[in-house]
């Protein structure tokens, strides 16, 4: 004999007659109270380790333009000293480069990671000159992430971004077009001769008949296995020339992917950046940059720089521009809110108003 469903026996829409539907009912509220608190905590957690005012992202943008130098101070063993100069490979400086402008202009111009992905030459992002004969450059979107509620994306981004904008596609840019048309070109460009396999492949067949160079210090067998290491690198860098051609020639993005640093990402060069890169760049290059400047990495990630924006905005006493700045970043003045809000402690909302918030305003 078959038993009735309790939901049978209910004489109410939302079944609230039932015993077990109000226990569930009463689990379900417990476990969302403890969720919020939960959450809370680890929000606050999460932060801290993202901690960063605008006055030390400014900071970092100006120690990632350091490290786009193109020549470094090597150490000298013998005396302890950075004796001397030592130029860098021109891709380090190119990565370097596209890394620092990444961040700068979302440090100067927050607005959405995905709209510093789909920045495209001639395109989305147009070049043009005021009246007085200043270049600056404009953003046209289309397509965006809130296109299917709001208008086209349309802004002129902040002057101090030009300078580093021209530079990157008058002149890094077309020269990495121009590494990427011969082979010879392209292991030039990562600090390679073209006949490198070839050098590498007579030491490593000396080095296996026993005959290592009076330099080397190690044994025989670390010798050979550092030459197959550095074989092995060099082959595959020739081999991915053609294919980091067609990556880059396949699309006119402002940005693209170098590959992953020290890995064995080579395929991936010249392609357009997606939402993991684009993070791994902006997270990684102000670790390194908050490491070197204030003893211990903050972790911000590109959405933290908006954040970290709208709260900048509210401290500096400009309350007349938090609809425009929303605007101009991409979302609304309430959003900004929420934003600055999620960032700002109890003791930073409180300080200014603690010895006088009783007085009248006369």
């Amino acid at each position: 004999m078959s038993r009735k469903p309790l939901y049978d026996k209910s004489k109410r829409r939302n079944w609230s007659d039932i015993a077990i539907i109000l226990e569930l009912k009463d689990l379900r509220n417990e476990f969302a109270e403890e969720y919020a608190l939960d959450k809370e905590k680890l929000d606050a957690e999460k932060w801290a380790i993202k901690e960063l005012t605008h006055e030390e992202a400014r900071k970092v943008v100006q120690y990632l333009r350091l490290l786009c130098a193109p020549s470094i101070r090597a150490y000298d063993k013998k005396t302890g000293t950075h004796k001397y100069s030592q130029k860098r490979r021109t891709s380090a400086v190119a990565r370097m480069w596209q890394i620092y402008l990444i961040v700068k202009i979302l440090v100067y111009c927050p607005v959405r990671q995905e709209e510093i992905r789909n920045l495209k030459l001639g395109e989305t992002l147009l070049r043009q000159v005021d009246q007085q004969g200043d270049p600056y450059y404009v953003v046209y979107l289309e397509e965006h992430k809130r296109s299917s509620e709001s208008k086209d994306r349309h802004y002129r981004l902040p002057a101090i971004l030009t300078e580093d904008l021209d530079l990157w596609i008058y002149k890094w840019r077309p020269l990495i077009e121009n590494a990427l048309k011969s082979p010879e070109h392209w292991m030039k460009f990562w600090g390679y001769k073209i006949d490198k396999v070839e050098a590498l492949q007579q030491s490593l067949k000396a080095a296996e008949q026993g005959d290592l160079p009076k330099t080397v210090k190690n044994s025989s067998g670390q010798y050979i296995a550092y030459l197959e290491k550095r074989l092995k690198g060099v082959e595959r860098r020739l081999e991915t020339w053609e294919v980091a051609k067609q990556n880059f020639e396949s699309h006119n993005f402002l940005f693209f992917k170098f590959g992953k640093n020290g890995k064995n990402d080579t395929q991936s060069f010249g392609k357009p950046h997606d939402v993991a890169s684009i993070w791994r760049v902006v997270i990684n290059a102000i670790a390194r940059a908050t490491k070197a400047l204030f003893g211990e990495e903050r972790w911000t990630n590109p959405h933290k720089l908006r954040n970290i924006a709208e709260k900048h905005i509210r401290q500096t006493g400009k309350p007349d521009i938090r609809e425009a700045f929303a605007t101009f970043i991409g979302h609304s003045k309430e959003m900004g809110d929420e934003y600055a809000e999620q960032i700002t402690s109890e003791y930073e909302l409180t300080a200014d108003i603690v010895d006088d918030w009783w007085q009248e305003v006369i």
